[in-house]
């Protein structure tokens, strides 16, 4: 899901920070163009939700194989008439939430997980792009600063 997730957020930044390259080129500002923190939250939160909503069936059929009795197994099927045995794959899974509950039983408590998850994807995502930014003007600044040291030394 991380995968998922930091490929949606580096194709929206990459959106984003062409749009804002073109109305700095139309207004003739040559500054570079850098993510703010709020887009970056944003951004953040718009590509775990959209990771979320694409893989939370699989989820939510991994959590009801793993929620099945384990003690189901050993009793027979006509010792518990009209009770079907708990899935044990993922397509059996599948094929019992859209027997019982069709499609709203895919996403099933969604928004809990949405809200769980979300914030802190958004906060993460953002705290990333911060630090990221910090690093590339330390490394910038230090090479700057090697580079005029190597300089005074070969000049005395």
């Amino acid at each position: 899901m991380n995968l998922l997730q930091y490929t949606v957020f580096d194709q929206l930044k990459l959106k984003l920070i062409q749009r804002q390259k073109r109305k700095a080129e139309s207004a003739g500002d040559s500054s570079p163009v850098v993510l703010s923190a709020f887009s970056a939250f944003l951004l953040g939160a718009i590509s775990k939700s959209v990771a979320t909503i694409l893989t939370y069936p699989l989820i939510r059929c991994k959590v009801m194989i793993q929620a099945a009795d384990p003690d189901d197994d050993d009793e027979d099927e006509s010792e518990r008439p009209g009770h079907s045995r708990p899935p044990k794959t993922m397509l059996g899974a599948m094929c019992a939430m859209w027997q019982n509950e069709g499609i709203p039983g895919f996403f099933k408590g969604i928004h809990a997980q949405i809200l769980k998850t979300v914030l802190s994807s958004a906060l993460l995502l953002m705290i990333k792009e911060k630090i990221s930014k910090f690093t590339w003007i330390s490394l910038l600044a230090l090479r700057r600063y090697l580079f005029v040291s190597q300089k005074r030394i070969k000049s005395t």
